[in-house]
C-alpha cells in the first residue's frame, strides 16, 4: 500500500510491526528538522506514524524538558509529538499545535490512537475491513487494500452535485470509509472504537484593551510573524499571490521574516473575459518585494478539455477540473520547492458579521477614539464607525433549490438549507466548524494533487486568531482595518487601500456564453456510470436554455462534468504528474509572464 504513494512521498517509506499491528510512513519531507527521522518513531512500546508540522515548536521543547524528558533541538516534530504522548498521554493534544495527522501504538495497552489538527489542514481516513481497522492520511492508499469496498455514498455524491461542502463532516464518497473530522481522535482499546473531540473552538471572547495602539499592533504582528516563520522552514517556497490583501501580507512577513533567497510567487489573471487587476497588482508586490514571479493567463481554462487519460486521478471527484488554475500554479511550485504558502482564511479571520460575538466593554469605548484616529492616519482609510455589525441578508432562495435534473435527491434541498441557515460556519469560530475549510485543504492535499507539495495557511495558527479575537472589533475588525495598519509601509499604497473587489462574473459562465459549449462538455454527460445520479436528459434542456442560467447554475453544471469525468477513469491508478510542456528551469526573472499552453 505505502509503494502507491512513492509518488509524492519521494523520501523513502519503511514500517514496524508490533503483532496484529503495522505501523507504515511514506515520507515527504518539507521541514529542515525532518532530516533526523522519517515520520515513523519508536519509544519503549509507543510507536508512531505521523504528518506534522508543529506551531511553536521551541515552546513544546521546554515544557518537555521541564517534564524530564530527554529531547534535543534536532528532533523531528513527529519525534517531539511522541515524547510529548508518553509524558502526558492524551492530554499531550492539548499541548500540541500545527498541522497534524497522527496514529499512536501503545503496545503495553493494546491502543490504538489516531488524531487529527484542530483546523483540518492535514487528512485522515478510517475504515473497517472484517476483522481489520485501517487509519491514513492517503486515501488513495486505503483504497488499494485488496478488500476495500468502494461502493459509493448516494448522499455524498448529491452532497458534491449541489452543495458547496459536503454535509457530514466525517463523510467520504464512499460508503465505507470515513474522514476523522478536525479537531477529534479516534481511539480503539479492547474491541472497542470511540470518535470524539478533544479541543472545542469557543466564541470570541472579552478582547485586551490597551489604550495605545502600537502595543495592539505589536501584539498581532508578533503571532503573525511566528505563523510565517514555523511555516516556511524549508530553504525553498513557494508562494499564492494577487491583488489583495490576504496574499500579500503573508508575502511582505515571509520576506521580512525569513528573507527572500528562495522565495517565489506565482500568480493568475484574466486578460479578456474579465476585468482584472489581479497580475498588475501582483506585479507591483512582487517588484517592492523583490521576489521573483510568475503570471499565469488563464482565459483558456474553463473552455480546455480534461487530459484523457488522465495523468492521475484524485480518489474522490473534483480536483480534476476544479481550480484549475491553482493546480497549474501547484505543477510549477512543486518544480521549485515542497512548500507553497496560501492567503485562505483572511476573510473569516477579521470577519465582523452579526454571528460573530460582538463585546466593546467601556475600556474599549473610551480608547475607540483613539484607536480610530490610528487607524485613519496610517490607512488613510476612514474606519467603520457603526455601534454594532451588520445584519447579515437574508439567504436567496435560488441558494435553497436544488436543479430539477437530479435522480433521487434524498432530502438534498433540507442539507442545502441547512447549509446557508448555519450560524457557527461563519466568522472566527467557523474557521474550525465550516466544513468548506478541510474541504478546501483535502483539495491542495499530495494524495489529491499528486505533487510533492505542502500548502501552508497562516490565517488558520491558533496564535493568530486568538490575537485577532483580542483586539476589539471596532475599529479593528472592519474591512481588514487590523491587517491594513499592520503592514503599512511594507505593501504598495494601492493594496493597503484597495476595497474588498468581487470578480464580476464567473470565467466559466461568460466563456460559454461568448464561445459556445465545447464537444467534450457534451460527451462527458455520456458517461454511463452518471445516468445513476443524474436525469441527462433534463439535464441537457437546462444547458442549452441559457437565458435561464442563474449565478449559481453554471457552477452545478461544472460539478456535474467533474463527477462524470471521475467516474468514468475512477479504476485508472496514481501515477507521477508530468507536465506536457516545455519548463524554463529555475531562471529568476523579476517577471516571467506567459500563457499557459492548452492539454491536447
Amino acid at each position: 500500500m505505502l509503494a502507491t504513494t512513492s509518488y509524492r512521498a519521494p523520501d523513502g517509506d519503511r514500517v514496524i510491526v508490533d503483532r496484529s499491528v503495522a505501523l507504515g510512513r511514506a515520507s515527504l519531507r518539507s521541514v529542515q528538522e525532518a532530516a533526523a527521522g522519517d515520520g515513523l518513531e519508536q519509544l519503549g512500546g509507543l510507536i508512531l506514524a505521523g504528518d506534522v508540522r508543529l506551531d511553536g515548536r521551541s515552546d513544546l521543547i521546554d515544557a518537555l524538558t521541564a517534564a524530564g524528558m530527554q529531547v534535543d533541538a534536532g528532533m523531528s516534530d513527529e519525534a517531539l509529538v511522541l515524547r510529548a504522548f508518553a509524558c502526558w498521554d492524551l492530554a499531550a493534544l492539548d499541548r500540541i499545535f500545527g498541522d497534524f495527522a497522527v496514529i499512536l501504538w501503545d503496545g503495553a495497552r493494546r491502543r490504538l490512537v489516531a488524531a487529527r489538527d484542530h483546523y483540518g489542514v492535514a487528512q485522515l481516513y478510517t475504515a473497517t475491513i472484517g476483522d481489520t481497522l485501517l487509519v491514513s492520511n492517503s486515501l488513495s492508499c486505503m483504497l488499494t487494500h485488496p478488500d476495500a469496498d468502494r461502493q459509493l455514498d448516494r448522499t455524498a455524491v448529491m452532497d458534491f452535485l449541489v452543495l458547496p461542502a459536503r454535509s457530514r463532516p466525517d463523510a467520504t464518497i464512499y460508503r465505507s470509509v470515513n474522514r476523522i473530522p478536525p479537531g477529534h481522535l479516534l481511539v480503539c482499546e479492547a474491541g472497542r472504537t470511540v470518535l470524539r473531540r478533544y479541543w472545542q473552538p469557543e466564541p470570541d471572547g472579552r478582547p485586551c484593551v490597551r489604550f495605545s495602539p502600537r502595543r495592539q499592533m505589536d501584539a498581532f504582528r508578533q503571532a503573525f510573524d511566528q505563523a510565517v516563520a514555523d511555516r516556511r522552514r524549508w530553504p525553498q517556497a513557494g508562494l499564492s499571490l494577487s491583488g489583495g490583501l490576504d496574499s500579500t501580507s503573508i508575502a511582505a512577513r515571509l520576506a521580512s521574516v525569513t528573507g527572500t533567497e528562495g522565495l517565489r510567487a506565482y500568480t493568475a489573471e484574466l486578460r479578456e473575459l474579465l476585468p482584472d487587476q489581479e497580475g498588475q497588482l501582483a506585479r507591483q508586490v512582487a517588484a517592492r518585494l523583490k521576489i521573483p514571479i510568475e503570471v499565469l493567463a488563464t482565459d483558456h481554462l474553463p473552455l480546455t478539455a480534461p487530459v484523457d487519460p488522465p495523468d492521475m486521478l484524485p480518489p474522490e471527484p473534483g480536483e480534476a477540473m476544479r481550480q484549475v488554475a491553482d493546480r497549474h500554479i501547484y505543477i510549477r511550485a512543486a518544480r521549485h520547492s515542497r512548500v507553497f504558502f496560501c492567503g485562505y482564511g483572511g476573510d473569516p479571520l477579521f470577519s465582523d458579521d452579526h454571528h460573530t460575538a460582538f463585546v466593546m466593554p467601556f475600556a474599549a469605548l473610551v480608547a475607540f477614539p483613539l484607536h480610530a484616529f490610528h487607524c485613519w492616519r496610517i490607512s488613510g482609510l476612514r474606519p467603520a464607525l457603526r455601534p454594532f455589525p451588520r445584519q447579515a441578508p437574508k439567504t436567496p432562495p435560488a441558494r435553497l433549490e436544488a436543479p430539477g435534473w437530479l435522480v433521487e435527491p434524498g432530502g438534498v434541498s433540507d442539507r442545502l438549507a441547512s447549509w446557508y441557515d448555519d450560524g457557527d460556519s461563519s466568522g472566527r469560530t467557523g474557521m474550525a466548524r465550516a466544513p468548506l475549510w478541510p474541504e478546501i485543504f483535502q483539495h491542495a492535499d499530495p494524495d489529491v494533487t499528486g505533487l510533492p507539495l505542502r500548502v501552508r495557511h497562516p490565517f488558520f495558527d491558533r496564535r493568530v486568531i486568538d490575537a485577532v479575537s483580542r483586539v476589539p472589533a471596532r475599529p479593528w475588525h472592519p474591512g481588514k482595518m487590523l491587517l491594513r495598519v499592520a503592514l503599512a509601509g511594507q505593501l504598495p499604497t494601492e493594496i493597503l487601500r484597495r476595497r474588498k473587489t468581487p470578480l464580476g462574473g464567473d470565467p466559466g459562465s461568460i466563456a460559454v456564453r461568448r464561445r459556445g459549449l465545447q464537444g467534450w462538455m457534451e460527451a462527458l454527460l455520456d458517461v454511463p456510470d452518471l445516468g445513476g445520479f443524474v436525469d441527462v436528459a433534463a439535464l441537457r434542456r437546462d444547458l442549452h436554455d441559457q437565458q435561464r442560467w442563474t449565478f449559481y447554475s453554471f457552477a452545478r453544471f461544472r460539478r456535474v462534468w467533474q463527477l462524470a469525468y471521475w467516474l468514468k477513469w475512477r479504476d485508472r491508478l496514481h501515477r507521477p504528474v508530468t507536465i506536457r510542456e516545455p519548463w524554463s528551469g529555475d531562471q529568476e526573472r523579476p517577471d516571467q509572464s506567459r500563457e499557459i499552453p492548452q492539454l491536447h
